[in-house]
């Protein structure tokens, strides 16, 4: 008997990588860019929950809103993300 891992070792273990990061993202909705440099988790910004999903607007007026669509019957989450300035 060989010792190490086979492809279904890493199946699985790949599998469970992204079950965790899938719930991770139902708990906290990760959301990863610069904006002028800076990290989003880093940028001065107020976060309102909508009843669509979730609006960060920054500083300078950038909205960023993420709508989020569940459909359970399929166990699946849809983000859509529409990008604006209030200021205009």
């Amino acid at each position: 008997m060989t010792k190490g891992l086979n492809s279904n070792h890493l199946k699985l273990i790949a599998i469970i990588a992204m079950t965790i990061d899938h719930i991770a993202d139902l708990i906290y909705p990760g959301f990863s860019f610069k904006y002028n440099g800076v990290p989003f988790e880093e940028l001065e910004k107020t976060v309102v929950e909508t009843e669509k999903g979730i609006k960060y607007t920054l500083s300078d007026g950038l909205c960023i809103e993420c709508r989020i669509e569940r459909f359970p019957k399929y166990n699946v989450i849809k983000w859509t993300n529409y990008w604006y300035n209030d200021t205009d």
